[in-house]
């Protein structure tokens, strides 16, 4: 027996039942590949043939195989596998159907067995410790099924995982002309095209697409393509076109040349196509009424917002003033505490505007169209008292208490209180000043020598407020 050609003893038959078929090629598969990993190089697995029919067996779409991540159909009609851990499987063209809608369809007997080397290098990887087949190639021929099985790479066990393999997720910005979307994420491999070679692709049932592929393996549409109605998960397949020139001579001895187009190469993959970018929203008014005030500056504030079509887990990025915060995506909102001493870090000066902007993507990398917002700051609410002198004239004519504010808008009320007693109808003038009259009955009540306390208290329109208060001395001594 040839070493590098390892071949069952004994034949799967078609009379073994399911239990003890998967049985005995896991452990053949496990046995054998110990030797691939002592370095045996290309080593060629014979697996034993399969006594069943194709015709009896029915067909199986390859992409349907837990495990498989693409295929490829070869010029001489067999189809190209590759399997989550990157390992390649080949099935031979006479267990090979291309159904009309474009999908490699293999027997199913072929397909079982597609499925016991996944498993089994599954195994054998997770029991090696080691690492799993290297560079090594491993290729398994069943009889007139021609499975084979071809690892790529090198080094690293595999392990439980590599029978799941993750579906590529193309976002709207890999199907764009500028496409960063590397073609091997997508279908492992495709072969060499040459400059006399066309390479098609097509999205579920939908229209083909001629496409490029770049030199850094991305592959580059040559416009926009409206992937709405193929969202999820979809089947993407390829084509590749050459045409060529067949020269030779007519009856009567004359050279001819004629062009000759004809598909060489064909495979397909499934993806999951999500290109519908998520909307993400401030929620305003921001801090109750769209300016931080002054006790909200020593509190802190809460800035929330909405994020509709991204994933719980989702960062969303926030600037105030550009300075950059983040909060987390959560049943499609978020929300952003800014603590005292990061709104005192800003420097934020009363009368200035914070500028806020919100970015999020969704996991598949769709960017949501920035929302912004744009906060005021008020600070500053002062009121004062001017001296004020209660005598004899006072009890004749009445008081009248003045002063003035600061950052304090036309028209708020005042509330003054004179010895306890509320002097109504006060408001800021146009010019921050103020006034209160209390009448002359009042002060007729008062008692020679008596102090008099007056007070005033003012609110802004941001709610910052400020009370001021002074004690007055009667004096009626002098007539």
């Amino acid at each position: 027996m040839n070493e590098h050609s390892p071949v069952l003893t004994t034949s799967l038959r078609a009379d073994m039942d399911p239990a003890t078929r998967r049985a005995y090629v896991q452990k053949w598969i496990a046995r054998n590949q110990r030797r691939v990993s002592a370095g045996l190089g290309a080593t060629v697995l014979t697996l034993p043939l399969l006594a069943q029919a194709q015709s009896a067996e029915g067909l199986v779409n390859v992409l349907d195989i837990a495990g498989v991540r693409s295929v490829a159909l070869n010029a001489d009609g067999s189809a190209q596998l590759t399997l989550g851990n990157g390992q390649q499987v080949q099935v031979a063209a006479s267990s090979v159907q291309l159904a009309a809608d474009g999908s490699v369809m293999i027997s199913a007997a072929a397909a079982e067995l597609v499925a016991e080397v996944v498993a089994g290098t599954a195994v054998s990887g997770a029991a090696g410790a080691g690492g799993g087949v290297g560079g090594a190639g491993i290729a398994a021929a069943v009889g007139g099924l021609g499975l084979a099985a071809a690892a790529a790479g090198g080094g690293g066990g595999s392990s439980a995982n590599d029978s799941a393999p993750a579906i590529p997720v193309l976002n709207a910005s890999a199907i764009t002309p500028t496409s960063l979307q590397n073609v091997t994420a997508v279908f492992g491999s495709l072969p060499e095209l040459g400059p006399e070679d066309s390479l098609f692709l097509k999205i579920g049932d939908g229209d083909e697409v001629k496409v490029t592929i770049g030199e850094d393996g991305s592959l580059n549409f040559p416009s926009a393509i409206d992937l709405a109605q193929f969202q999820g998960q979809q089947t993407l397949s390829y084509r590749v076109e050459r045409t060529s020139t067949v020269e030779g001579e007519d009856d009567e001895g004359n050279p001819t040349s004629d062009t000759v187009t004809e598909d060489v190469a064909s495979g397909s993959a499934v993806v999951f196509i999500d290109t519908i970018a998520p909307e993400i929203t401030i929620t305003t008014p921001i801090a109750g009424d769209d300016v931080i005030n002054a006790a909200e500056k020593g509190e802190g504030i809460v800035i929330e917002g909405t994020a509709e079509g991204a994933e719980n887990g989702q960062i969303v990025t926030l600037t105030l003033n550009g300075t950059e915060f983040t909060a987390t995506v959560t049943d499609e909102a978020w929300s952003l505490p800014i603590t005292a001493a990061e709104l005192t870090a800003l420097g934020l000066v009363s009368g200035d505007p914070v500028e806020i902007t919100a970015n999020v993507a969704d996991a598949a990398g769709n960017p949501a169209e920035q929302d912004e917002a744009t906060v005021g700051t008020d600070f500053i609410a002062e009121i004062r008292i001017d001296p004020v002198v209660i005598e004899t004239l006072n009890t004749f004519i009445g008081v009248t208490v003045r002063g003035d504010t600061t950052g304090v808008e036309a028209d708020q009320p005042i509330t003054v209180t004179f010895n306890g007693q509320n002097i109504p109808g006060v408001v800021v003038q146009a010019d921050g000043s103020w006034s209160a009259n209390v009448p002359a009955s009042v002060i007729k009540a008062l008692d020679d020598g008596a102090d008099i306390t007056i007070s005033a208290s003012v609110s802004d329109l941001a709610n910052n407020s400020d009370t001021s208060a002074t004690t007055v001395t009667t004096d009626f001594s002098t007539p």
